[in-house]
């Protein structure tokens, strides 16, 4: 015997089909905003980007005040140039010395607001350190001078914090440890830091890559470097106190490949929000770990659903002021082309677009509601 079907069943299968799709559009909707986009902002390259450069060239470390442009080390060309937020270059060109032969330029850099390390008798404003082994320092209205000389060293990153009451220069030497200078720019890694910035767990043949103050404490990454300073795959990633003390080994191995760049996501970029994010010199790829967890989250991927790559990435930076920051975009440079050139852009979470997914849900509703009255009137 047939059964009669009930226009009620009908209704509710119908609902139900519709309550589903539009589930299947929202989570559709929750995946795209874990997607990024990159905007290319300046470049040595002609018509890469906003705005073109010729000073732009292998541009490792950024630093700025919390109104001033961005301060960017060039390493290929010696100098630091100066953007807006939006990539429209500035008048200042800074020329950084260039120490002994054979000629390097810059590679960390960061701001002092601090009433030491003085140059021409002022507090520089702006410190740079160079692979020459050289650290040196601007203040406006002069030009930069080298304030301190380590035979040997080779440095690829700096950072400035505080310990009590001093604050010290710390400076990533890839031949092996991390050197330290108080605001006299006196060299302390033998006296005040003998011993200190230790991995009780060190990986034979990895070297200081990088070091940044993130919060109250320094990071450290770790990478493989070849003879030519090109990066291996493989990495770590420690954390020292101001002190040079070590805390804890925050990532290992996994998806690093000889990462250098270190931020903290701001609290408007999507999925990865306040996350600490990582960049790979060695691949050009951007991680993800949770702060707390130290949990490894993912990569910065595009609307394609593929990591975002940016050869030779160097600095990941976000800002909380500054003429045409965007306050929910990771700022980052990259020494394209094989270090010969330069870029410097933004990665900013991808927002959905409210008219399609809207319009979407609109349609399923409308069709709900033909299938009702349908059903009603039969």
């Amino acid at each position: 015997m047939l059964r009669s079907h009930s226009p009620h069943r009908s209704i509710k299968a119908t609902c139900e089909v519709a309550a589903y799709a539009i589930a299947l559009i929202a989570a559709s909707t929750y995946s795209r905003a874990d997607s990024f986009t990159q905007i290319d902002l300046a470049s040595s390259v002609p018509n890469l980007a906003h705005t073109t450069d010729p000073n732009l060239k292998n541009p490792w470390g950024v630093s700025f005040s919390p109104t001033s442009p961005f301060w960017v080390s060039n390493q290929g060309s010696g100098t630091a140039t100066l953007y807006d937020g939006a990539g429209t270059a500035q008048a200042l060109v800074v020329t950084i010395p260039p120490g002994t032969p054979p000629v390097t330029g810059p590679t960390g850099q960061v701001f002092n607001s601090t009433t030491g390390f003085l140059v021409n008798g002022v507090p520089a404003h702006f410190i740079f350190d160079t692979l020459n082994g050289t650290i040196s320092g601007w203040a406006a209205g002069t030009s930069a001078s080298v304030t301190a000389t380590t035979a040997g060293a080779v440095y690829t990153g700096l950072a400035l914090n505080t310990s009590g009451s001093s604050t010290y220069l710390y400076a990533a030497n890839s031949t092996g440890n991390i050197h330290v200078f108080n605001s006299l720019w006196a060299d302390v890694t033998g006296t005040t830091f003998a011993g200190k910035f230790v991995d009780p767990n060190a990986v034979a043949g990895f070297v200081p890559f990088n070091i940044q103050t993130i919060g109250s404490n320094l990071y450290v990454t770790y990478a493989d470097l070849t003879p030519i300073g090109t990066g291996l795959p493989g990495g770590y990633v420690d954390e020292f106190d101001a002190n040079g003390n070590f805390i804890k080994r925050i990532a290992t191995g996994g998806a690093l490949y000889a990462p250098w760049g270190m931020t903290l996501a701001p609290s408007g970029f999507g999925s990865y929000s306040d996350d600490l994010l990582v960049g790979n010199f060695g691949n050009g790829e951007i991680l993800a770990y949770n702060p707390s967890t130290d949990a490894y989250l993912g990569t910065i991927d595009g609307i394609d659903g593929l990591p975002l790559v940016n050869p030779f990435l160097w600095s990941l930076e976000t800002r909380t002021g500054g003429t045409n920051a965007n306050l929910d975009a990771v700022y980052f440079t990259a020494g394209i082309n094989n270090q010969q050139d330069g870029l410097f852009g933004e990665i900013d979470p991808t927002i959905p677009e409210p008219p399609t997914i809207f319009g979407a849900a609109f349609g399923l509703l409308s069709l709900v509601l033909v299938k009702v009255r349908r059903a009603v009137h039969t």
